[in-house]
């Protein structure tokens, strides 16, 4: 009697084990079934700053702002600074350089290259408002820090050519964070002033690398302007920021033939005593000059100059046909 029912204990004791074994197979054969949970990757990237703030992309015009979450900006297709409308924001380098280099601290000379800035960008949105278009320029470094910024180059920057377009590029790759500042100030455009504390005996006027023309080659990305304090025995006026500014945008110099300006048109210039910003600049503390209908064509604020016609002068790169 007794070893019936051990037996049957046992074979009760074999199916209970059974039991649980089916169950927890049944059980494991159902999370491969429904897929077990990928592990949680942690992925490092740059947040947006304000993003509540950020505005609705306007579905009525096809250029975008350069909102951007990446560590690389996002240009359009002609640079850093396209058309001159929108929001456009001025990063200033206070440059060493094997010529030249600036005191510790903001001195004197630097409160008045931002006091020029200033002249330089309200002028601007003025001319922009005479075509109905709204131009603002955000460059005050007193007021936002992080637009102002020193580097020593053991290179030599006072230069007329651009064989140092790829230092000073490298340089802003590195060490601007570009993308956060266009996402945090919502800006259209970005130019990069480069100023350079060189003295009166300096020969070589300041001049920008930009889209339309960088020794020879075409479709930079970074289009910035070297800012030589003192050049020809004068101090750099806000005529001149001004000028160079305007380059970025598009506009050509007119005071000597290039791809777009024929002789011809460079001698009208000089006979008709022309006061147009890109082909004279006035000294002085206030801009004095011409921004003439031929360099709103050049910049995207006007689609026809006849003059373009007349001298058959070459096309803006906002208006190529």
């Amino acid at each position: 009697m007794k070893s019936k029912r051990a037996w049957s204990v046992l074979v009760s004791m074999i199916l209970v084990i059974c039991l649980c074994v089916s169950t927890s197979a049944a059980g494991s054969e159902a999370d491969k079934t429904a897929g077990s949970p990928e592990p949680l990757v942690l992925v490092e990237t740059e947040s947006p700053i304000h993003p509540e703030k950020e505005k609705p992309r306007d579905t009525e015009n096809p250029r975008p702002h350069a909102y951007v979450t990446s560590k690389a900006p996002t240009f359009g297709s002609l640079g850093s600074a396209d058309k001159m409308e929108g929001t456009t924001l001025i990063v200033t380098i206070m440059a060493n350089d094997a010529l030249s280099s600036w005191p510790n601290g903001v001195d004197d000379t630097m409160q008045r290259m931002l006091r020029y800035q200033g002249v330089a960008c309200r002028w601007l949105t003025d001319r922009a408002s005479e075509y109905g278009v709204t131009a603002n320029f955000i460059y005050d470094w007193s007021v936002n820090s992080d637009l102002l910024y020193q580097r020593t180059f053991e290179e030599e920057l006072v230069r007329y050519d651009g064989s140092m377009y790829g230092v000073q590029k490298q340089y802003l790759v590195d060490e601007v964070p570009v993308a956060s500042l266009m996402q945090k100030y919502q800006a259209n455009n970005v130019i990069f002033m480069f100023f350079l504390n060189t003295d009166y005996s300096n020969e070589v006027n300041p001049w920008t690398i930009h889209y339309h023309d960088v020794a020879g080659s075409r479709g930079v990305d970074y289009e910035f302007m070297n800012i030589f304090v003192k050049f020809d025995n004068v101090e750099t006026p806000p005529s001149t920021i001004a000028h160079e500014m305007l380059h970025c945008f598009g506009a050509p110099d007119l005071y000597y033939a290039n791809e777009l300006i024929p002789q011809e048109f460079v001698d009208y210039c000089a006979s008709s005593g022309t006061r147009d910003i890109m082909y004279t600049v006035a000294l002085g503390d206030e801009i004095t000059d011409w921004f003439t209908g031929l360099d709103a064509y050049y910049v995207g604020l006007n689609p026809y100059s006849m003059q373009v016609d007349e001298w058959n002068l070459g096309p803006s790169q906002h208006f190529p046909e």
